[in-house]
């Protein structure tokens, strides 16, 4: 990925502030609309363009999230979910509802979607032979959830004595479907066909079904909800499906997926 970097001596049409050397920068992602904008000294020309590298615009920025983690660093094997998972720089994983329009959730930073994900009322449906009700101790409050997947990346650090980002992007390579099976009417007849994920659902089943298992692990137990998410994490990361209910998952659907061809 390339961002171009513009600057603009003084006012322009757009009417935007002047830095304190007079000039502003742009860093366009090209093929999106969204821009980052940026204020910076110019030198003594009037419109200097440079190309600078992803790798090298995240070098540039000190953001380390929750003041730990270098995001610099963590590298996505699975190409098809590495377009999808959004690993900017950021210091708090809170984008305040910026991104409200169709598919812009690739824009957001994958912590932040594990905790808007912990952000739900239970199961929703029966689960593992159960339904379970959290009574609102988690719907809405954006904050607490933050507080519990720093609780969790810190206990995986712990317990493993590695990057937990690294680990969290292990977990969800290895609990991410890639077949899933729908129901389809013909004729008056209902009958299950398999049909391929794209890569944006099999990052929300894989975060999904990791926050599940942080709340199913949590309820009527002395555990609490960071304890069980830092187990879910590292479990899911070693591709455990014995003890990691998102793998598990995952080929469950998998394997009603082949049945169904």
């Amino acid at each position: 990925m390339i961002y171009v970097a513009e600057e603009n001596r003084g006012r322009g049409k757009s009417g935007g502030r002047e830095s304190e050397g007079g000039g502003r920068t742009r860093f366009n992602r090209p093929g999106f609309r969204r821009r980052r904008e940026y204020d910076v000294p110019i030198g003594p020309q009037k419109t200097v363009r440079h190309v600078i590298d992803k790798k090298t615009l995240l070098a540039n920025f000190d953001y380390k999230l929750f003041g730990k983690y270098n995001l610099s660093e963590i590298k996505v094997e699975d190409p098809s979910l590495s377009r999808y998972i959004c690993m900017d720089p950021v210091r708090i994983s809170h984008s305040h509802g910026r991104n409200r329009r169709q598919f812009d959730k690739q824009f957001v930073n994958v912590v932040e979607r594990l905790a808007n994900k912990l952000m739900r009322g239970g199961t929703g449906e029966k689960t593992l032979g159960r339904v379970i009700r959290t009574k609102g101790r988690m719907q809405g409050k954006k904050t607490k959830a933050i507080r519990v997947v720093k609780q969790a990346f810190e206990l995986v650090e712990a317990k493993t004595n590695s990057n937990p980002l690294q680990m969290l992007i292990h977990a969800i390579v290895h609990s991410a479907p890639r077949e899933d099976f729908t129901r389809v009417t013909h004729g008056g007849v209902s009958y299950q066909i398999s049909v391929d994920i794209s890569a944006l659902r099999r990052l929300d089943m894989a975060l999904r079904n990791m926050a599940l298992a942080a709340i199913m692990g949590s309820f009527n137990h002395k555990r609490t909800l960071a304890d069980a998410l830092a187990d879910e994490i590292i479990f899911a990361a070693k591709d455990d499906a014995v003890n990691s209910f998102a793998v598990k998952k995952k080929n469950e659907t998998e394997r009603m997926a082949r049945s169904a061809r």
